[in-house]
C-alpha cells in the first residue's frame, strides 16, 4: 500500500462525509438515553459519524429533583455549563475533595490532571430538574478512552423516572 496516496484517499473520504454531514444538531431531535451516568442527550460522541466535527464530546445531562449523576473518574479537561437549576458538584483530585455550588448559567471547569479526577453532580432543587451541558475534547482516538489515568464509573446514577 502506498501510504502517501492513502492520505489522499482518506482526505477524499472525509470531504465526502462532510458534504452530507449535519452542521446543526437540534436538541429536540436527540433522544434521551438512560446510562450509568444518568439521563443524557448526546450532541457529539466518537460513535456519531454524521456530524461536521468529531473533535469534541458534548452532551446534556438532566438531574431529577434532588437527584444526582453517577460518580465518574477520569483525566479532567471538561467544562460543565449549568444550563438550568441549582445544586453542587463534588470534585476529588490529588486526594482532596472540594464542593462547588452552582446556579443556572454558571460554569465549572476541570483542568487536565496527571492524576484521576472524580466528579459527581447533585441537584439541590426539590421541584425542578437541573440540566448540565458537558463538553470535552474527543481524544479517544489519539489517547485511548483511559486517557492515561483511567476512565471509571465509580457509582451509577439512580434510574430516571422520565
Amino acid at each position: 500500500m502506498d501510504l502517501w496516496e492513502e492520505l489522499f484517499r482518506m482526505r477524499d473520504d472525509q470531504r465526502q462525509q462532510l458534504a452530507s454531514a449535519r452542521m446543526v444538531v437540534r436538541y429536540e431531535d436527540l433522544p434521551w438515553q438512560q446510562s450509568r451516568q444518568g439521563l443524557l442527550k448526546w450532541y457529539l460522541h466518537p460513535a456519531i459519524q454524521d456530524v461536521g466535527m468529531r473533535t469534541m464530546m458534548v452532551y446534556v445531562q438532566e438531574l431529577p429533583p434532588l437527584g444526582r449523576s453517577g460518580k465518574t473518574s477520569g483525566q479532567g479537561g471538561m467544562a460543565f455549563y449549568f444550563w438550568e437549576g441549582s445544586g453542587y458538584t463534588l470534585v476529588e483530585s490529588y486526594g482532596i475533595t472540594q464542593r462547588y455550588d452552582w446556579e443556572a448559567q454558571d460554569m465549572l471547569v476541570l483542568p487536565v490532571s496527571p492524576e484521576p479526577t472524580t466528579y459527581q453532580h447533585f441537584n439541590g432543587d426539590s421541584k425542578q430538574p437541573a440540566r448540565v451541558l458537558v463538553a470535552t475534547s474527543n481524544l479517544t482516538d489519539s489517547m485511548g478512552v483511559d486517557m492515561g489515568v483511567g476512565f471509571e464509573q465509580i457509582e451509577d446514577a439512580p434510574p430516571s423516572k422520565q
